[in-house]
């Protein structure tokens, strides 16, 4: 059994084994503060070979470290579960194979490029782009989009990244803002309607997603380019 004392702050976390008897104590925990992320071995594992890394390589992580980009990723995690439940699954695949990767750097003794770092090939950019648009009432998963380039999940993540300067997930989304404003102006439909053509389950959850990518609601939008 181990016992980690520290100070606790906004970057700073720990690492533990699944079983592990550590437990960690600091003498600024704020327990409503903290983020508790649970990865599968699977998951680790596939990050791990998409940085080109063996076991051997990595080191164990049960003490204490501090990582910013690790932190706001987890800040950005627990903001879209309080404020976005109705994320499609393509952000919440990108966030977690995101946090996976990172763990995975952090747990490497030297820094080496990883594999696959360039962009995505024309056509498996348009192969990908064509399915997104395809897709825009449906779910889009990040499995099917890396599938369709002959990538992992992980490699796909960072090469769409490069291509496009923009997640996977944001690049859904820009799409669907897209057709959204050519259905508001170019249509009298529905709300409801427009919102369940871009795969929203309510009017509310497309208003929300679209005041956040346009800054304003869609009603809004419509009314201003109509009068």
């Amino acid at each position: 059994n181990r016992r980690y004392l520290s100070d606790i702050g906004f970057e700073n976390g720990i690492v533990l084994p699944k079983g592990s008897s550590s437990w960690f104590v600091g003498n600024r925990v704020v327990v409503d503060n903290t983020l508790h992320l649970h990865f599968s071995a699977g998951l680790i594992e596939r990050a791990l070979a998409a940085l080109g890394i063996s076991r051997a390589d990595t080191f164990s992580m049960a003490g204490p470290f501090r990582d910013p980009l690790m932190a706001g990723l987890g800040a950005w995690l627990a903001k879209s579960l309080a404020e976005a439940k109705d994320m499609p699954p393509l952000f919440w695949d990108t966030l977690a194979h995101s946090l996976a990767i990172r763990l995975a750097e952090l747990a490497r003794r030297t820094r080496t490029t990883p594999p696959g770092s360039g962009g995505l090939a024309p056509w498996q950019l348009r192969r990908v782009t064509d399915r997104m648009n395809d897709m825009l009432s449906g779910a889009v998963r990040l499995e099917e989009l890396a599938s369709l380039c002959g990538l992992s999940v992980f490699h796909f993540a960072r090469s769409f990244k490069v291509s496009t300067g923009t997640p996977p997930h944001s690049y859904l989304i820009n799409l669907r803002m897209d057709r959204a404003k050519r259905l508001l102006i170019d249509t009298d439909m529905p709300m409801i309607h427009v919102a369940l053509s871009l795969g929203y389950d309510s009017s509310q959850s497309f208003a929300r997603a679209f005041r956040q990518s346009v800054g304003c609601t869609p009603s809004e939008w419509r009314r201003q380019r109509l009068d």
